[in-house]
C-alpha cells in the first residue's frame, strides 16, 4: 500500500491471482504474462509501499470499532464480530451452516451454488434451496478452495458456478478446464451459469445473464421463515472452523 493521507491509501495489489510478492518482485509467470502483451519488462514497477493495511474490499478498519460499540451501547444492542484471515474462510463456514440448517428444516442439501466475486444472489440461493459457497475471484486459488471443501466430505448431486468476467487474461486465472474439474465432481449434473465459455473472461454480458440463470434453477416448495440470529451464534460456538472466530461485546 502507498499511504496518501490518514484516510486514504493507494492499493496496488488485490486478493486472487498474483501473490503480493509477485506484484512487487515479479516471477516467471509474471514475466511470461507481460510478454504475451508485447511488454519487454520482467515485472511491474508499482509505487514503493510505505504501509500495509487491510484490503479495501474485504478488510475491516479497527478505527471503526469504537464508534460501532458506542452506537450499540446507545441502542442497547450487543455487538458480535466474526473474524477471519482470508475472505474464503468464511465461505466454508457459511456453506456448512446452510447444509446443517437445510437438513434441520427438511430440505435436502443436494445443490451447491458457488458464486464468484460480485456475481451472487443470496435470495435466489435460498429460493432454489442451494448451499451457497462464495468465491473471491475467478483465480486458481478459488478452484482449489472449492476442491478443498468437496474433499472434506461435502458431496452434491448438482454443482453450479457463476464466473466473474474480469475482461482480460490475468496471472493466476483459472482455466475452463480447471472449473470443469469442479463441475465433474457433481454426482448428477454440474454447469456454469450465464457464462459463454468461448468468450470468457471477456464475456461481460455474464453480469446480466447470471441472475436469470440462477432463477431458472428448479425451486424448492417454499421459502423458509426468518432465520433467528441465535441459530448462527449456536452454530458458530459449536464449530472449529480454521481461521474463523466469533467474539461479542455486550451493551453496557
Amino acid at each position: 500500500m502507498r499511504r496518501i493521507s490518514n484516510d486514504a491509501v493507494f492499493q496496488f495489489d488485490g486478493v486472487g491471482g498474483a501473490s503480493l510478492d509477485e506484484y512487487y518482485n515479479g516471477s516467471n509467470r509474471v514475466e511470461a504474462y507481460l510478454k504475451t502483451f508485447g511488454d519487454k519488462r520482467s515485472k511491474w514497477d508499482p509505487p514503493a509501499a510505505d504501509d500495509q493495511t487491510v484490503e479495501a474490499e474485504w478488510g475491516f478498519e479497527p478505527g471503526l470499532m469504537p464508534d460501532l460499540l458506542s452506537i450499540g451501547q446507545a441502542a442497547g444492542a450487543n455487538i458480535r464480530t466474526l473474524s477471519l484471515e482470508q475472505p474464503e474462510q468464511l465461505s466454508v463456514f457459511v456453506a456448512d451452516f446452510y447444509r446443517e440448517w437445510y437438513g434441520r428444516i427438511g430440505i435436502p442439501p443436494k445443490r451447491l451454488l458457488a458464486a464468484s466475486f460480485m456475481l451472487l444472489d443470496p435470495w435466489l440461493a435460498l429460493k432454489t434451496g442451494s448451499v451457497p459457497f462464495w468465491l473471491v475471484f475467478n483465480a486458481k486459488t478459488s478452484v482449489d478452495a472449492l476442491h478443498d471443501y468437496l474433499n472434506d466430505g461435502a458431496a452434491f448431486d448438482e454443482i453450479f458456478i457463476t464466473l466473474f468476467p474480469n475482461g482480460v487474461e490475468a496471472v493466476g486465472q483459472a482455466t475452463m478446464a480447471d472449473w470443469q474439474g469442479v463441475l465433474d465432481r457433481a454426482r448428477n449434473h454440474g454447469g456454469l451459469l450465464g457464462v459463454d465459455r468461448d468468450r470468457f473472461p471477456a464475456d461481460l454480458a455474464t453480469m446480466v445473464r447470471y441472475s436469470k440463470a440462477i432463477e431458472a434453477l428448479p425451486k424448492r416448495a417454499a421459502m423458509p421463515g426468518a432465520l433467528p440470529f441465535r441459530k448462527v451464534m449456536e452454530f458458530a460456538s459449536n464449530q472449529s472452523q480454521a481461521g474463523v472466530s466469533l467474539t461479542g461485546f455486550d451493551a453496557a
